[in-house]
């Protein structure tokens, strides 16, 4: 019996993925067939291009009883409002929220002070409904823009999924024309471009495929996203 299951529900890293309503479901029912606890981390899930994804796993628990017991949800500010605030938060049972917050004051004390002040202020506007619509317009066209590049670059030697939302491109290298078919070779090369990315091997936890990889469109812009894709082109 695992001692509970981790997972990124809605655009997950490094995939991308999306869990549809119905899975999520049934995550929580087997949560308490099972006993099991889920621990739901959530910093992608305001960050989607065209319509909301399926409630979270917190917002579905009032429809599976028993489930809210056995739930641990887990949000964040860095991904959505300002990477270096590094506020987040837990929702989860007394019990288990009490022996947390004993870790977190034995790793570090507390958060920032200051930075929980400037979030709750920030929070208190009213400001943060206009930001999101804001950065989703932005990560939208720089996914769209990684996307084309990539097509355009790369054509057929690498295959992956548009993203629906959060912050990267998860893809693989088809081998086709005789190009490179290995993500940790390919990253080598990009490198040498001025180019890096995260090739997938590292992100298995058994049985690698290699030929994966995971590209970000977080921090650079439309320009430079299809100069570095560009780059990659030349690598590959």
């Amino acid at each position: 019996k695992p001692k509970f299951v981790y997972l990124i529900p809605t655009f997950g890293n490094p995939s991308g993925a999306l869990l549809s309503a119905e899975r999520r479901k049934a995550v929580l029912e087997m949560a308490v067939r099972h006993q099991t606890l889920i621990v739901e981390d959530d910093p992608y899930g305001d960050l989607y291009f065209g319509d909301a994804p399926p409630p979270s796993l917190l917002g579905l628990s009032a429809s599976v009883p028993g489930s809210r017991e056995l739930l641990v949800h887990c949000g964040s500010l860095s991904k959505v409002l300002s990477p270096g605030l590094r506020v987040g938060w837990m929702i989860a049972p007394p019990e288990l929220l009490a022996k947390a917050t004993m870790c977190k004051q034995f790793s570090d004390a507390h958060t920032s002070t200051f930075a929980q002040a400037t979030a709750a202020q920030y929070l208190k506007a009213g400001r943060m409904p206009a930001t999101l619509a804001h950065v989703r317009q932005v990560y939208a066209e720089r996914a769209q823009a990684m996307g084309d590049a990539l097509r355009r670059e790369l054509g057929d030697a690498i295959d992956f999924v548009p993203p629906q939302g959060g912050l990267f491109i998860w893809a693989r290298l088809t081998g086709a024309g005789g190009k490179v078919a290995d993500g940790n070779v390919f990253a080598k090369r990009a490198i040498d471009k001025g180019v890096a990315f995260v090739p997938g091997t590292p992100f298995y936890c058994a049985h690698p495929d290699h030929a994966t990889l995971r590209l970000s469109f977080a921090t650079a812009d439309v320009d430079k996203i299809r100069e570095g894709v560009a780059r990659l082109g030349q690598a590959l």
